[in-house]
């Protein structure tokens, strides 16, 4: 977990730093006369800003997916609870939720894998 956080915090902190140095940079074509360099600075920026954004964005959507799992899985307690669905049938819906999320965490594991080996 502490290692998430740490890779967030430092993903954060380098678009902080490329913020700070295009604006600053703006800011210098600006006072020289070279205001021609900001519409291209600013292209960089954003490029550099959604390449990074893409990468602190995951670990929330990853938070957002478990939720959704968590909702499931309460529903089916729910149901179970409430008598909607037998004791055979909350199982079955149960293991389902639990091996999709199973089989999607391999995946995603499997695709960082391939990523860092290509890189």
């Amino acid at each position: 977990m502490s290692t998430r956080l740490e890779d967030y915090s430092e993903k954060t902190l380098i678009i902080v730093v490329f913020t700070i140095m295009a604006l600053l940079t703006i800011f210098l074509a600006s006072v020289t006369h070279a205001a021609w360099l900001a519409p291209l600075l600013i292209a960089i920026g954003c490029v550099l800003y959604y390449a990074g954004y893409e990468e602190v964005a995951a670990p929330l959507n990853d938070h957002a997916e478990k939720s959704s799992m968590e909702e499931s899985l309460t529903d089916i307690r729910e149901q179970y609870v409430g008598g909607e669905i037998d004791e055979k049938e909350f199982e079955r819906r149960t293991e389902q939720i639990l091996e999709s999320e199973t089989a999607e965490e391999a995946r995603e594991s499997r695709d960082r894998e391939d990523s860092t080996e290509t890189e």
